[in-house]
């Protein structure tokens, strides 16, 4: 899922928004940005803002959506009304405030109107210090409900590099002090950190990179500190933001610290060549000192293919490599597959079994017994003597119910004691 995949929207948010407590869902969150986006940066007054369920769900406008999906997120939006932020106030309280004041759905349309509360006007219009802006196609492939979350609250420090925040702090603003699943470090470590970072970092759209330690006193984990780095250019996308406090926004960004190239002239070559020879070729010729003119040679570099052999080879790299982790990822897909299925099996064959057993009378088993009294095999000879003992085994009775399944049962029945017919059936896998 992917929000407005070929969309460059800027997404401008006061740093109170951004430290805000919330607890919205990733659909709600999704819709919130695309309302966002819409306010112009001149606006006087917040509108009502047309939301399409198609880019809520990463989805082609002209596909049809099944009843299902427009249901789901029509649903999820109407909710907003009833769910607030918490702003902290100068007191360092949390001050809640109605976020969405309206919903508007139009009958028989793929779209929802979206209205902010005037309560948070100061926080999305007018905005002249103290913000933070970052493009929203830079969370656009984020499918995790904190992934957003922890991406801007880490991209309002980019500038610094790093971001401590206290671990009460960090749960509030996440909403995780509610939730019992996540009431340990551990559990947020787990479930909250490591996987929102781990997306953020894999991300092909997202313009930071992050690592983290927890710092703690004895036992007690007491901050998480946050590594930010940007990223190369190719995963990048170039952005202004703010000035806000000396911890808050960044400084405006060209491509490069060195500021090699001009933003102006990179967006031209862009028009004329593939983004990744592009950047390549700009990472190589930056190392060169040598180099006085780095714009004029990186233009002679482009026009007569420098770089582009080792760069072929390189994407060609990739590309295997891509296709390995692809198979590696198939391979462990297919094994938890198979132990589910195994899992799954075991209680349908125990019902089975049990269920011939049950329907088994003395005759029966007299037939059993009789069948493997003088067995060539030793192990049908130990059973015999299990049951004329009196105690058979576990092994011993189920050894009987599979007698009584081949003997008495159906065609499906006694195909359903080999579990790669199991799988095959129900579940259309090669076991």
């Amino acid at each position: 899922m992917t929000l407005l995949p070929s969309i460059d929207f800027k997404l401008v948010k006061s740093n109170k928004l951004v430290e805000s407590r919330s607890d919205f869902t990733l659909t709600q969150q999704r819709a919130i940005l695309l309302a966002m986006v819409q306010i112009k940066p001149d606006s006087q007054e917040l509108g009502e803002y047309k939301i399409h369920i198609a880019d809520v769900l990463g989805l082609p406008k002209e596909k049809k959506l099944k009843g299902a999906q427009y249901r789901q997120v029509r649903e999820s939006l109407e909710q907003l009304t009833k769910t607030s932020i918490d702003i902290l106030d100068s007191d360092e309280q949390w001050d809640s405030r109605n976020f969405i004041s309206r919903v508007r759905k139009v009958e028989g349309n793929d779209f929802i109107y979206i209205k902010f509360s005037a309560e948070v006007k100061e926080f999305l219009i007018g905005l002249t210090e103290k913000f933070t802006k970052y493009s929203l196609r830079n969370v656009s492939q984020l499918k995790k409900v904190y992934s957003i979350r922890l991406y801007e609250l880490c991209k309002q420090y980019e500038s610094l590099g790093e971001r401590k925040i206290e671990y009460m702090r960090f749960r509030d603003m996440l909403y995780i002090k509610e939730k019992k699943s996540l009431s340990n470090p551990s559990r947020i470590r787990e479930r909250v950190i490591i996987p929102a970072i781990a997306e953020i970092n894999e991300s092909e759209l997202t313009d930071i990179q992050l690592s983290f330690e927890e710092i703690t006193k004895g036992r007690s984990v007491t901050h998480y500190h946050f590594k930010i780095k940007r990223k190369n250019a190719s995963n990048t996308v170039s952005l202004n933001q703010g000035n806000g406090e000396d911890h808050g926004t960044s400084k405006p960004h060209s491509p490069s610290p060195s500021g090699f190239p001009d933003p102006k002239f990179y967006e031209k070559l862009l028009k004329k060549y593939d983004q990744g020879i592009l950047d390549f070729s700009i990472e190589k010729i930056r190392n060169l000192d040598h180099v006085v003119r780095k714009e004029g040679y990186l233009l002679k570099a482009l026009k007569d293919g420098f770089y582009q052999e080792e760069f072929d080879k390189l994407e060609e790299g990739k590309r295997k490599m891509k296709e390995v982790k692809l198979k590696k990822n198939r391979k462990q897909q297919e094994d938890e597959k198979r132990d589910l299925i195994r899992m799954e099996y075991d209680g349908f064959r125990k019902s089975l079994l049990k269920r011939f057993i049950e329907e088994a009378d003395e005759s029966d088993l007299a037939l059993f017994c009789f069948e493997i009294e003088d067995s060539e095999s030793s192990l049908e000879r130990k059973y015999f003597s299990e049951f004329e003992s009196g105690k058979p085994s576990d092994l011993a009775i189920s050894y009987y119910s599979q007698w009584l399944v081949q003997k008495y049962g159906n065609e499906k029945d006694q195909a359903m004691l080999d579990i790669t017919n199991y799988a095959k059936i129900h579940h259309q896998f090669d076991f």
